[in-house]
């Protein structure tokens, strides 16, 4: 362990954990990522028809699922 001098170093902290309300963001991809993998899977063929529908829809997700997050 380091000795460190300063009483307010010592109490300092990076991280500071937020309750679980402040994450109620994430409950709409709880039901999209399923979604997608669902269209994907099983109906591909009527739904999605492409690979670049394919990847849009997942960077689509995923960058709203990381912006959304912010």
């Amino acid at each position: 362990a380091i000795h460190v001098e300063s009483s307010e170093i010592v109490r300092a902290s990076l991280h500071v954990a937020l309750p679980w309300y402040t994450h109620i963001y994430t409950i709409p991809f709880l039901l999209l990522y399923p979604l997608l993998a669902y269209a994907y899977y099983v109906w591909y063929e009527n739904w999605i028809k492409s690979e670049v529908r394919t990847f849009l829809a997942c960077v689509s997700l995923g960058a709203c699922h990381a912006l959304i997050g912010q």
